[in-house]
Parts: structure tokens; sequence; C-alpha cells
């Protein structure tokens, strides 16, 4: 599991439609296919059940939505606080 595969599904289910998000991450909607069906093979569930005019959120997957978001927001805080602090040269 990657923090990209956790954020195309959060984004997924933001947007209600695998060809939304693919448009709002800038990736094709078949790649943003095959990194979420290669989560959910890793993990043994199915997170979307896909239809032809959107997806449904499978009761795993929203429990898996839950605690993605509260990952992917310790994330972003993380690279926010170190981000810049990277460059920084400390001299002894």
């Amino acid at each position: 599991m990657t923090i990209q595969q956790i954020k195309y599904v959060i984004t997924i289910y933001e947007t209600g439609q695998f060809s939304k998000a693919g448009e709002k991450l800038y990736v094709t909607q078949p790649s943003l296919s095959k990194a979420v069906r290669d989560l959910e093979d890793e993990l043994g569930i199915t997170i979307f059940e896909r239809m032809n005019k959107g997806i449904i959120v499978t009761d795993a997957g929203e429990e898996f939505i839950t605690h993605a978001r509260e990952v992917y927001r310790q994330y972003e805080t993380l690279y926010q606080k170190f981000r810049d602090h990277g460059s920084i040269k400390h001299k002894f």
C-alpha cells in the first residue's frame, strides 16, 4: 500500500467516479483503476463496486476510507512540517 494509492481511493470516493478522479489527479482512468485494483488485491477487500455511472462504496471500503483519510492527513502534516528542513544544513 502506498500513499499514492490512498490518495487515489480518497479522491475516487470524493468525486464518485474513476474518470472524474483521474481528471482531478491528472492520471489516466486505466492507471487509476489498476492502482486501486492492485490495492484491493493486496488487502483482500473490495473498496468500490464499479458501475456504469459511478461507484458504490462497499462496507469494507467505507471502513478503509475512514482510516485512509486519517493516515493521509497525518502524512500531509508530516510532509508540511519537514519538507523545507531537508535543505537546512546544521553547523556544529
